[in-house]
């Protein structure tokens, strides 16, 4: 999957997903598990 531009970004944001480095997809953010791994990308402001 190629880099996501900041407006994908953003709108994956407002729905609640996020582009995970680990799993190499988009992904709903969990916060037991995103919030621990050290490949998260969100929360970012």
């Amino acid at each position: 999957m190629s880099p996501l531009s900041d407006e994908r970004r953003q709108k994956l944001k407002q729905v609640g997903l996020h582009y995970c480095k680990y799993y190499e997809n988009v992904v709903r953010y969990n916060k037991p598990a995103c919030g621990k791994c050290i490949h998260a990308t969100y929360p970012r402001k």
